[in-house]
């Protein structure tokens, strides 16, 4: 063999055996990802979160097998608090009294309201079927879970703007409104998105009764909302749960059936993008990438600053990148937002918290004392308003 096809043949060896081990690299630690993602889904399903200081007697053992059955029993129709009916729910709010055309419907979802504002009195949280990270869209209690919480904050709303003279009624149901969505922020980032909701839309007409509180009831009610900002789940929580809620849709197809076998079950919305192989290819490339920097902006989550910025915008870079094909880079999701507004509802939370306790306090980053009352402004330049 002549010394030019001994060389070639050599570099053509080592190219094949370059390719050889790199492809042998990526499934290897694709497997160990797979097998990470098992143990850390199993292990948060397991998961049991304590109060903390626990309740002398609380109504419910498991918070969210009590919302399971409240998400059961809601009513099919929940009007005026679902978001078909919003005009005629600020009609209401305008006018500060429940029309003659709604009054009975409105007493007669009181029971439900009253059921599911229980679930908040619990000695712990533990997931129960539909009422995971990981239910898929199409399970009922995933969907009306979220449903049922935005029309018992609606409730609440409405509530406290029709009977203005009951401070301490309007305080308890705000409290217990509050304690139910808080816990479900523990569940998924739409969980954190809908407590977040919740406080912002009642902290104006909540925060105006606080104001207004007994002398007797203003004790007890400012320690049961200084304990409102432990329910709130942090950003690191949530992070790194959206982490491997994600992971399953994406990647659960590079698992083994036996590991498939201990996982829940995941939506079908990545069937199309998966058909495609050259899309599972790069989607198993990025794999790694993704899953590092999901796991950095977990880290610098619950700090605002620089290094959180940054591992936000590393994120958001992961979909960026020149070979991945236009099908696939549809941009970061913008975690950055979502883990500000988190930022706000704990601002909020511990300024009802002081509004329940009285007295003179430095006012929370974001409020400002205003002629119409306490106002609120958030990162987007919205106001919240807490009247005199």
């Amino acid at each position: 063999m002549k010394p030019t096809r001994r060389v070639l043949l050599a570099i053509g060896v080592l190219v094949l055996v370059m390719v050889t081990g790199l492809f042998v690299s990526w499934h290897v630690q694709t497997r160990a990802r797979g097998a990470a993602l098992v143990r850390d889904v199993e292990a948060t399903l397991a998961r049991r979160l304590e109060r903390n200081p626990g309740p002398d007697a609380p109504k419910h053992e498991n918070g969210y097998a009590c919302f399971a059955q409240a998400v059961d029993a809601m009513p099919a129709d929940v009007a005026p608090f679902d978001q078909k009916s919003g005009p005629a729910l600020a009609q209401m709010m305008d006018a500060g009294v429940v029309f003659e055309t709604w009054q009975a419907k409105v007493a007669s979802l009181e029971p439900w309201a009253a059921s599911a504002r229980s679930c908040g009195d619990s000695a712990r949280l533990q997931f129960v079927p539909g009422v995971t990270p990981f239910a898929t869209v199409s399970e009922t209690r995933g969907e009306r879970g979220v449903q049922s919480l935005l029309a018992l904050g609606r409730m609440t709303r409405l509530q406290a703007r029709i009977e203005p003279g009951v401070p301490e009624v309007i305080a308890e149901r705000c409290a217990a409104t509050l304690e139910v969505a808080l816990d479900r922020s523990h569940v998924n980032l739409i969980g954190a998105m809908v407590a977040a909701t919740t406080v912002q839309q009642l902290t104006p007409s909540c925060g105006e009764a606080l104001q207004r509180l007994g002398v007797e009831n203003r004790q007890r009610l400012a320690a049961r909302l200084g304990r409102l900002r432990e329910r709130l789940a942090t950003n690191h929580e949530w992070v790194d749960i959206e982490r491997l809620a994600m992971s399953l849709p994406l990647y659960g197809w590079t698992l083994s059936e036996a590991e498939r076998g201990r996982l829940p079950a995941s939506d079908d919305m990545m069937r199309e993008t998966l058909a495609n192989p050259l899309h599972r290819f790069v989607l198993a490339r990025m794999w790694g990438r993704w899953d590092r920097a999901m796991r950095q902006l977990a880290a610098s989550a619950d700090t605002p600053g620089p290094a959180r910025t940054e591992a936000s915008i590393r994120l958001d870079e992961v979909f960026d990148a020149w070979w991945i094909p236009g099908e696939l880079s549809v941009g970061g999701p913008g975690y950055e937002k979502l883990l500000v507004r988190r930022d706000e509802t704990a601002i909020l939370l511990q300024l009802l918290a002081d509004l329940a306790a009285g007295g003179e306090r430095p006012l929370p980053p974001q409020v400002t004392r205003q002629a119409e009352g306490l106002v609120f402004t958030n990162f987007e330049g919205v106001r919240l308003i807490i009247a005199k």
